[in-house]
C-alpha cells in the first residue's frame, strides 16, 4: 500500500470533518429541541469519539502493518464519483438537521437514522475508494478503536474537569496582582467572589484567560518535550525539577503581568492595558521562562551531563541558529510591538525589515535549500491547492476589519506573509525540528526522513503558532509530506510561500487583512 493514498485519506478525512462541523453545535441544538434529538446521543461526543477513532485507525493500522485489497479501476473510479456525492447530501442534511432550533419536518428517529446512514456511507465510499478494502487482524482493528473511544472519553472527563479549574487559578493570580500592587498603591480593591481587581477608577475582571493555566499547560508540554529531546544530556532524576519550576516562574510571572496591566491602565492607558500589553506582555514572559528553563538545563552542572570532548560529537552550533534565528526575531519583534500596540503598519514593517536583515546574514548557511533544482512547479500548485482549501475551510469569510491597516501597509503585509515568513518557520519546523527529533545531530538527518511521531509533533507546535491551529496542523503535515517526497527543504519552502501568496491575494482583492491566518 503506498503511503500517498494512505496521507491523501488522512487529509481528506480531516477536511471533511473540519467541514461538516464547522459552524455547527449539534448538542445545543439537540438540547433545545428535546425529544428523540436529546435522548439518544451525546453529538459532541459521538463526533469527537469518530474523529478520534478513525484517526488511531489510519496512524496505528498504518500501510507498513496493513494489507489492502484494492478494487478494479472501474468500481474505484464510480466511489471518487459517488463520495462528493454522498458527501454533499451529508452536509447539506447535516445543515438542515441542525442549523436552528426548527427541527425538521417528519419524525425525529427517522432523521436520526438517516442521517448516520448516509455519514458511514460517505465516509466507507471515501476510505474504499482511496485505499481499497483492508485485510486487517481483528485485534488490531479493535486496539485502534478502543484508543480513539479512550482517548474521545478523557477528553470530554478532562474537559469538564478543565471548566471549572480555573476559578482556583483566577483566584490565586488574583491574589498575587493585589499582593504585588498593595506594595505601592494601598488603595487597590479586591471583589474576590466576582474575580474583580480595582486600582483608582480601572476595573478587571481576572476570567479563565487570565488565569495562567493556559501557560503552565503549554509550559508543560515545552519542558516535557525538552527533557524527552534532551533526556541523553540531562542528568535524572535531577532533570524533573525543572518542571515544577517552570510552572511556579509561570504562575508568578502571570502575577506580575497583571499587576503591570493593573498599574498601566489606571496611570498611562486603558486601551493599551487591555489591548496589546494584555496577551503580549503574557507570550514576552513565556517565551523567557521556557528559553530560560532550556538554558538552565544545558548549562547547569548539576542538571546536565559533562559533555564528551571528542570531535563531532556536539551539534553545530552555527547551523542550529541559522535554522531557528531568523522565526526568533520575527516572534521577538511581533511580541514586542503589540505590547505597545503597534503590531501592524510600522510595526509589521520592522518586524520584516529585521527579518530579511537576519536572512540575509545568515544565507551562506542555507546551501542544502537548492533553489535550482526540479520540481517546483509542483511544489508550488501543491501549496496553491493547500491555499484554496484553507480559504475553503475558513467559509464564510470574516469581514473586514474597519479599524485596520491597509493601503500601502496592506501591500506590504502581502510581500512579509508570501516570502519571508514562510523561509522563516520552514527552517524552524521541517529543516530542524522535525530533524532534531530524530536526532539532535539534525544536520545529519535526510529530508527524506520523518517518522510519523515527528512529523506528527513538529505539526502540531506549527499548528499552534496559528489562530486557526487545526488548518495550521494540517497545513504542517502537508507541507512534511511534500519535504520527505522530494528529499528538499525547498520543496516545502515553495509549497508554504504559494500557499501564503494564495491568502495574500485575497487579502489584497477584498482589502481584508483578517485572511492572514
Amino acid at each position: 500500500m503506498h503511503w500517498g493514498r494512505w496521507a491523501a485519506l488522512f487529509f481528506a478525512f480531516t477536511f471533511e470533518y473540519y467541514a461538516v462541523t464547522g459552524g455547527i453545535d449539534a448538542q445545543l441544538v439537540a438540547y433545545a429541541r428535546g425529544g428523540w434529538w436529546s435522548a439518544l446521543i451525546n453529538f459532541e461526543l459521538m463526533a469527537r469519539a469518530a474523529f478520534l477513532c478513525v484517526t488511531c485507525a489510519l496512524v496505528l493500522i498504518r500501510p507498513s502493518r496493513t494489507e489492502m485489497r484494492r478494487l478494479e479501476v472501474r468500481t474505484e473510479r464510480a466511489l471518487w464519483c459517488a463520495h462528493p456525492l454522498l458527501f454533499g447530501s451529508f452536509w447539506v442534511m447535516t445543515r438542515a438537521m441542525f442549523q436552528s432550533n426548527t427541527a425538521p419536518a417528519g419524525p425525529a428517529l427517522l432523521w436520526l437514522i438517516g442521517w448516520g446512514l448516509l455519514g458511514t456511507a460517505s465516509a466507507l465510499s471515501l476510505c474504499v475508494g482511496l485505499i481499497g478494502v483492508p485485510r486487517v487482524r481483528p485485534a488490531a482493528l479493535l486496539g485502534a478503536l478502543g484508543a480513539g473511544l479512550a482517548m474521545a472519553w478523557a477528553i470530554d472527563e478532562v474537559g469538564r474537569w478543565m471548566q471549572e479549574l480555573w476559578r482556583p487559578f483566577s483566584a490565586a493570580a488574583l491574589t498575587m496582582a493585589a499582593l504585588l500592587l498593595r506594595l505601592g498603591f494601598p488603595q487597590v480593591q479586591v471583589d474576590a467572589p466576582n474575580y474583580v481587581l480595582v486600582l483608582d477608577s480601572f476595573a478587571v475582571r481576572v476570567e479563565g484567560a487570565c488565569s495562567g493555566l493556559e501557560s503552565m499547560g503549554m509550559g508543560m508540554l515545552l519542558i516535557l518535550l525538552y527533557l524527552a529531546i534532551f533526556r541523553h544530556q540531562l542528568r535524572f532524576p535531577r532533570a524533573f525539577l525543572l518542571l515544577p519550576l517552570g510552572l511556579g516562574l509561570t504562575w508568578l510571572c502571570n502575577g506580575l503581568r497583571l499587576a503591570l496591566m493593573m498599574w498601566i491602565g489606571a496611570r498611562i492607558d486603558p486601551e493599551l492595558a487591555l489591548g496589546g500589553f494584555h496577551s503580549k506582555a503574557g507570550w514576552v514572559m513565556f517565551s523567557g521562562i521556557t528559553l530560560g528553563i532550556a538554558a538552565l538545563g544545558h548549562h547547569s552542572p548539576w542538571l546536565a551531563k559533562a559533555p564528551l570532548r571528542e570531535s563531532g560529537n556536539e551539534p553545530n552550533d552555527q547551523l542550529t541558529t541559522a535554522f531557528l534565528l531568523p522565526l526568533t526575531v520575527l516572534l521577538a519583534i511581533a511580541l514586542i510591538s503589540g505590547m505597545v500596540g503597534h503590531s501592524d503598519g510600522g510595526g509589521y514593517a520592522l518586524r520584516m525589515a529585521c527579518g530579511v536583515l537576519t536572512l540575509s546574514v545568515l544565507w551562506s548557511k542555507y546551501r542544502d535549500l537548492h533553489w535550482r533544482a526540479p520540481g517546483a512547479l509542483g511544489a508550488c500548485l501543491l501549496g496553491l491547492a493547500l491555499g484554496l482549501i484553507w480559504l475553503g475551510s475558513g467559509w464564510p469569510f470574516p469581514a473586514p476589519d474597519a479599524g485596520g491597516s491597509g493601503g500601502f501597509w496592506l501591500v506590504l503585509r502581502a510581500l512579509g506573509f508570501s516570502t519571508v515568513v514562510p523561509l522563516a518557520e520552514e527552517l524552524a519546523f521541517r529543516g530542524y525540528l522535525l530533524r532534531v527529533l530524530q536526532n539532535r545531530h539534525f544536520e545529519r538527518v535526510s529530508y527524506r526522513s520523518g517518522p510519523w511521531w515527528a512529523v506528527a509533533i513538529s505539526s502540531l507546535v506549527f499548528g499552534a503558532l496559528h489562530e486557526r491551529w487545526l488548518a495550521g496542523t494540517v497545513a504542517g503535515l502537508v507541507y512534511a509530506l511534500i519535504q520527505m517526497r522530494a528529499g528538499r527543504l525547498r520543496d516545502a519552502v515553495l509549497a508554504h510561500a504559494t500557499t501564503n501568496a494564495t491568502l495574500a491575494a485575497f487579502a489584497l482583492a477584498l482589502q481584508n487583512p483578517s485572511f492572514f491566518g
